[in-house]
């Protein structure tokens, strides 16, 4: 359920620096809801792409903005619809005219981002119909005209379905066309194979096999693994950073991670840490050439318990190296390019050396 839709505009996120001259090789990392150029000297500007609403983000896709694998583009929702953004030269154009607002009948349809393949060709994007039911409905605008022409006002404010095409459709960057996409019901995509198929699991089965699903809908499973809840999937579609949660003894109430690294075409699996409790270790990171593999570890405060008083660190880890500690229980981070992680810590971004952490 989602309160009465609210178009807000996004409080930007601190930054180390911004407004900066732009260098060659400049990379592009988001921390939701904004993007940052990165220049190969590591100065840092925010880019400005003017988000007006309030952020979403489900399983199947997001209104976040969401860079290309070669820097090129940045895709991002605007007005519910798809947008891209040139960041060579910073050319904005709307890419899709699907989505539709709210009105006093009907739910809105929105265009929710997926994936982008992997030689950033091709975007992934999800056409889902807004939540129908309304919360706080007494806040519209159009309810007291409502009120006076019902006498059962218990489903007064909730919305109808709009008649729209939903479902998966790849967008083309070259012809700007939209094509229909055979994507599994519950279906969580986080990896898109040269060859067209699209890697994930299914979300409905704690315990479900990863699976490659073929532009024919054909689906084939790597069994190798089981009970993984994240995945980082290389960009020739070969090999796997995982988060493994797995029941420890069998105790439904107890559950522990841990981070490996598989082959998506053979057998081999190499388990990076130890078994660790729940949340313990997660994010896992291929480094955009496959040579590095980075996570995150939750280190819990002395007392075990997290309290208002007493939060946990997360640690960011390269190949087994911390590389930096931040005081909270999430850190996001990005891989720059194979020597430089970007890290969004203590409200700025932050730039590193994978190796050295400095």
């Amino acid at each position: 359920m989602r309160k009465l839709p609210n178009f807000v505009t996004c409080q930007c996120l601190l930054i180390l620096l911004i407004a900066l001259p732009v260098f060659g090789q400049d990379r592009f990392v988001a921390f939701p809801p904004n993007v940052f150029r990165v220049a190969a000297d590591n100065q840092i500007q925010v880019v400005s792409l003017h988000l007006q609403r309030a952020s979403m983000s489900t399983q199947f896709g997001s209104n976040l903005p969401v860079v290309s694998p070669d820097d090129r583009w940045i895709a991002f929702v605007q007005e519910l619809d798809l947008w891209l953004y040139n960041t060579s030269t910073r050319a904005v154009r709307r890419a899709t005219h699907i989505g539709e607002p709210y009105d006093a009948r009907f739910a809105s349809v929105d265009v929710l981002i997926v994936k982008w393949s992997a030689d950033s060709s091709q975007l992934l994007v999800n056409i889902v119909p807004g939540d129908t039911e309304c919360v706080d409905c007494e806040d519209r605008l159009d309810w007291k005209d409502r009120e006076k022409q019902c006498s059962d006002c218990e489903s007064l404010g909730d919305w109808k379905q709009r008649k729209a095409s939903y479902g998966y459709f790849i967008y083309r960057i070259n012809d700007s066309s939209l094509h229909k996409s055979v994507v599994p019901e519950n279906f969580k995509v986080t990896g898109w194979a040269p060859d067209g198929s699209l890697i994930g699991r299914d979300t409905t089965d704690f315990s479900s096999p990863i699976q490659f699903v073929a532009p024919d809908g054909k689906a084939r499973s790597i069994t190798s693994v089981p009970h993984v809840t994240q995945m980082d999937v290389s960009n020739d579609g070969t090999d796997a950073l995982v988060t493994v949660n797995e029941k420890i003894n069998g105790n439904e109430k107890e559950t522990s991670s841990q981070i490996a690294r598989m082959s998506l075409t053979g057998d081999t699996v190499t388990k990076l840490t130890p078994r660790g409790s729940f949340a313990e270790f997660q994010s896992p990171r291929l480094s955009p050439e496959k040579k590095h593999n980075a996570w995150t570890q939750q280190i819990l405060p002395p007392s075990g318990k997290i309290t208002p008083a007493s939060q946990p660190t997360s640690r960011v880890i390269v190949d087994g190296k911390s590389i930096i500690d931040c005081a909270s229980a999430f850190v996001p981070f990005k891989w720059l390019d194979e020597n430089r992680i970007a890290v969004y810590c203590d409200a700025k971004v932050i730039v590193l050396d994978s190796g050295s952490g400095k």
